[in-house]
């Protein structure tokens, strides 16, 4: 007579399905005393939130916890404005750490803390953080003004910018500033880091950021924590991006060859800062063709961003004083095609620009920052700061403007468009001299950093007098979701002012 193994295969059915399902429960009883725990609601045995550990990151904190159940964990900053800042923990555990975000400076925040049981049992918890005023020379609130209220199109969440107080002239610097600083799309301080002197900081694929500053490149998080540091055999002067290989690209330059500046590029080992590749670009362009604006030979490119794409291995590039927009093989050095006003240009190169096409065609001048479309890499976007505008007739001030620009390039017929545009109906009121950049948000929404707008004390467009800055978000519609100014307000030194070199689209997490 055989055995009946089927209620012995049911068991062990069973058991290896409470397994599967909770690797934490190892029996029965471990399962029945965790369900009648978890029909009541959980507790916090332990919340701690330590601020700023770094001493640069005033307005972020981390948090621990502990639990008497398995829970899930999210806090909720309440916001001034109507939304609050909610951040939610992945997954179940009784206990875990997690990174304070988005309080405001010099303010009471009220912070709530759940904690919610797979039945959906919650428990919450309110602390009161009061934080800090920001260090001197960092905008306060009344110095950021919303132009118009943000929309629910808007897709900015927050802006991550660097703040350069200027001091009775567009080109005299605080030098304690220039500080890493996040707004939200309400205009309202968000975070901070205390680092002067910060260029551009970039995202890394683990969260982090990347940052330049004293000739060494700087691996940090939000919370101020430095992780990495890398000295680059040359100093990076205006651009840098992580390539796809984790090796970091940058705009650099080595005056003792050519007895130039500002145009070399070089691709770094991130963890050694060994040159991997460098392009001259002093042997790829002309040196002696005429640079607009007017500047000396030593500075006759000034390569000020780049952009890698990397469906075809190349780079994108903005050269200010040569106008100029190319796109260059990042191995064989060979350029795949110019944009650029076609006023002297020797022969070779000009058989290399793309041929303009369409009647609301316009070239740019004095560009700053180029960004490749994540969508269709025949697209691109650039700041064109809009300096003279004409080799020949060069505008006045007072009809000067700066815009956003959509490139579509077609390489089979090397010809260019112009898809969209917008800030040329603003006119000389955000004409922004020099610095500025441009993102896509999604692939009809952008986002315009006119960075550096200049006004005399009377309010009209000048070659020097009090900056201020303008921040955009628009649609491909012309449609504006979000327009903030930041501006000294003092009538007390009304020729100070703010600015900054870059502005991006972030989220904490």
């Amino acid at each position: 007579m055989k055995p009946n193994i089927y209620p012995l295969l049911l068991v062990l059915l069973i058991t290896q399905l409470v397994i599967s399902c909770n690797k934490e429960v190892t029996n029965f009883t471990d399962l029945f005393n965790q369900n009648i725990s978890s029909k009541s609601p959980p507790q916090f045995t332990s919340l701690q939130v330590i601020m700023n550990k770094s001493g640069i990151a005033p307005l972020a904190g981390n948090i621990t916890y502990k639990s008497d159940q398995i829970v899930n964990f999210k806090y909720t900053v309440k916001g001034q404005d109507g939304l609050n800042f909610i951040h939610r923990k992945d997954g179940f555990s009784d206990n875990g750490i997690d990174n304070l975000f988005a309080l405001y400076p010099d303010y009471t925040n009220e912070i709530k803390f759940t904690i919610t049981n797979s039945l959906g049992y919650s428990r919450d918890s309110i602390i009161y953080i009061s934080t800090p005023k920001l260090s001197i020379g960092m905008p306060d609130q009344s110095n950021i003004i919303v132009n118009a209220p943000t929309t629910i199109n808007a897709k900015t969440n927050f802006l991550l910018l660097y703040i350069v107080k200027t001091l009775n002239s567009a080109f005299i610097n605080d030098p304690t500033t220039q500080k890493p600083i996040i707004i939200d799309k309400f205009g309202k301080i968000r975070g901070f880091l205390d680092i002067p002197n910060v260029l551009e900081m970039k995202p890394l694929p683990n969260g982090h950021y990347l940052y330049y500053k004293s000739m060494n490149f700087n691996e940090i998080d939000l919370l101020g924590n430095v992780y990495h540091t890398v000295v680059p055999p040359n100093p990076c002067h205006h651009d840098f991006e992580i390539l796809p290989n984790g090796n970091i690209i940058y705009t650099g330059e080595d005056q003792s060859i050519n007895q130039t500046i500002e145009d070399k590029i070089y691709e770094i080992n991130y963890k050694s800062g060994a040159i991997v590749n460098t392009i001259n670009l002093y042997n790829v362009f002309d040196p002696t063709r005429q640079t607009l604006p007017s500047i000396t030979n030593i500075d006759w490119l000034h390569n000020n961003s780049l952009c890698y794409d990397k469906t075809d291995n190349t780079l994108l590039l903005t050269a200010r004083n040569q106008s100029l927009i190319a796109k260059i093989d990042m191995y064989s050095k060979k350029l795949s095609w110019m944009i650029s006003d076609s006023s002297y240009w020797n022969s070779s190169l000009k058989s290399i620009l793309l041929q303009p096409t369409g009647a609301n065609f316009e070239n740019s001048y004095g560009e700053h920052s180029v960004r490749t479309s994540p969508y269709d890499h025949n697209k691109i976007i650039i700041f064109d700061n809009g300096n003279a505008r004409s080799y020949t007739h060069a505008l006045t001030l007072a009809k000067s403007y700066s815009r956003l620009v959509e490139y579509t390039i077609d390489p089979t017929t090397q010809q260019v468009s112009q898809s969209f545009d917008f800030g040329k109906q603003l006119g000389s009121a955000t004409y922004t001299n020099a610095t500025g950049n441009v993102d896509y948000l999604t692939q009809d929404d952008f986002l315009i950093n006119f960075g550096f707008i200049i006004k005399d004390v009377n309010g009209n467009t000048a070659a020097d007098g009090a900056t201020s800055m303008r921040l955009m978000e628009v649609n491909r519609q012309g449609n504006v979701n979000m327009d903030i100014t930041i501006k000294n307000t003092d009538p007390n030194n009304p020729l100070n002012g703010f600015r900054s070199y870059r502005a991006h689209s972030i989220n904490f997490f």
